[in-house]
């Protein structure tokens, strides 16, 4: 799956690898990323200060202490967001990374030929194809009982779009009952092994889509387990799970245009946080969970909300939290990271 913000148009480039990337640029990123220019055309949130860890899909900012407990927040997102935003803007970006690098009395500007700069231009965080999460939606398609659409093994997978409908449970006009689930994952792997988390929030921004509502059904959080991290296909529809970690009903759900609303995981949503892999969710009408089809025909139950492959980011699946480091030793030097430029 090609990631957004593709650049082919690109010469005289070096494309190197998006890890290798972020880390070789990481003192310049967070210079960057700590001023409100930086924030806004590298599209983070004005309210993250403090900003030290700075990667393709994630954040780490506002380190302090918290009754002798080292203490962080965090924002992942699917896929390589940020990565895609700096290329969608290669231009403004290279010429910021030269004024932020003159900055820098220890590391003078150095012009390397036409446009090429120590900082890192010829170098480029490299599109190639989706490696590390996805999101997405699969329906079981109209079946003739509520049982064979709800307990189908397969469905029609749709891990490229970039709004949808999911959860959705409908019975037709002709007596027919489709299912749709919804699955989010995120590349958490950056969060230390050792450290703890104390809260996490699932958010998803709605696309203004309306809400249907006939049976007065809820959205509920659960997690899932596609066979693969990076594409979502057919056989993957009845890969999710059944606890639930987080719910809203649909009543509640706030469908204004790239509005976020907030799924607060509980104790078990938080232990399916990966601090070594990726984090999978999935998500699910009342309905479903609960085994109750639709009350009659023509019955729709279904929300609309953004997923990763919509452009920029202030409107894509995120999953935002609060880590303690295992120990507070060394935390002096660690609050001073990313006061930024």
């Amino acid at each position: 799956m090609p990631k957004i913000f593709y650049r082919p148009d690109l010469e005289n480039v070096i494309k190197i690898k998006e890890d290798k990337w972020f880390k070789d640029q990481q003192l310049l990123l967070l210079q960057m990323v700590n001023t409100d220019y930086g924030k806004d055309l590298l599209c983070i949130p004005k309210n993250y200060k403090n900003i030290f860890k700075f990667g393709k899909n994630h954040i780490f900012y506002n380190p302090r202490m918290e009754d002798g407990v080292y203490k962080y927040d965090w924002d992942f997102r699917v896929g390589s967001k940020w990565a895609n935003v700096i290329r969608s803007r290669w231009e403004e970006f290279q010429g910021a990374a030269l004024w932020f690098q003159s900055q820098n009395s220890m590391r003078p500007v150095v012009l390397m030929g036409n446009r090429h700069y120590v900082f890192g231009g010829p170098y480029f965080p490299d599109a190639d194809i989706e490696t590390t999460s996805f999101d997405g939606t699969n329906t079981s398609g109209n079946q003739v009982s509520w049982t064979l659409a709800r307990d189908a093994t397969t469905g029609t997978a749709n891990d490229t779009g970039a709004s949808g409908f999911a959860p959705k449970s409908t019975e037709t006009a002709g007596a027919l009952f489709n299912v749709t689930r919804g699955f989010l994952l995120f590349d958490t792997s950056t969060i230390p092994d050792t450290d703890s988390i104390s809260a996490a929030t699932l958010s998803v921004a709605a696309s203004g889509s309306g809400v249907s509502n006939a049976d007065s059904t809820s959205y509920k959080v659960v997690s899932s387990t596609p066979a693969a991290n990076t594409s979502l296909t057919a056989d993957d529809f009845d890969n999710v799970g059944a606890v639930i970690f987080a719910t809203m009903n649909f009543s509640s759900w706030v469908d204004t245009d790239t509005t976020y609303n907030d799924f607060v995981l509980d104790s078990n949503g938080i232990a399916n946080i990966s601090k070594t892999g990726v984090s999978k969710f999935g998500t699910r009408t009342g309905l479903d969970t609960g085994n109750t089809a639709p009350a009659s025909a023509g019955n729709t139950n279904q929300v609309a909300h953004y997923y990763a492959d919509q452009a920029g980011t202030t409107s894509d699946p995120k999953l935002t939290g609060t880590s303690a480091a295992a120990t507070a030793k060394a935390t002096g030097a660690a609050l001073l990271l990313g006061v930024g430029a």
